[in-house]
């Protein structure tokens, strides 16, 4: 046998009377509310004021030190993960990412920053093609890291 309860139309008695309990007792509720939070229930629930609008004048303001093409000091960047990038000295800024330094088990390699080798945002061409030469190769005892940084700073004319 299935007993079925239907929803009776409007609120529940349990509803009511707690709603009566709290709009009987809300001097009360409101004290305590203001004692336990130091006035901040209170304060709250008065309306804000709207904030004045700004004053609008006819003063430019100027950055003293826009960045520009004369002042950028491009330099290479190897990272702690193996990235290779073109930062700018003055602003720190990332201005190319030229590959990776992949380690293996038993070697490291530089993979140039290209479509074919499967880079997301690859280097522009006319850079790629300077530096087609470093592509693949890889790191020993006798050509470290620094050694790669100093001959990409020597092919793309950064010394």
């Amino acid at each position: 046998m299935i007993d079925i309860i239907s929803k009776k139309d409007g609120p529940r008695e349990e509803d009511v009377r707690l709603k009566t309990l709290i709009k009987n007792n809300q001097r009360t509720i409101t004290a305590l509310a203001d004692r336990l939070s130091q006035g901040n229930y209170s304060r709250s629930r008065q309306p804000v004021a709207p904030k004045p609008a700004p004053e609008t004048s006819s003063k430019f303001y100027y950055r003293l030190s826009t960045p520009s093409q004369e002042t950028t000091k491009p330099y290479i960047r190897i990272s702690i993960n193996g990235k290779v990038t073109i930062v700018d000295e003055n602003s720190r800024k990332q201005l190319h990412h030229i590959g990776d330094i992949r380690r293996y088990v038993l070697n490291e390699k530089f993979i140039l920053a290209t479509k074919e080798n499967n880079f997301f945002k690859p280097l522009a061409d006319d850079i790629a093609d300077e530096l087609l030469q470093f592509d693949q190769i890889e790191l020993t005892a006798d050509y470290t890291e620094d050694q790669l940084k100093e001959d990409i700073s020597k092919k793309l004319g950064f010394e």
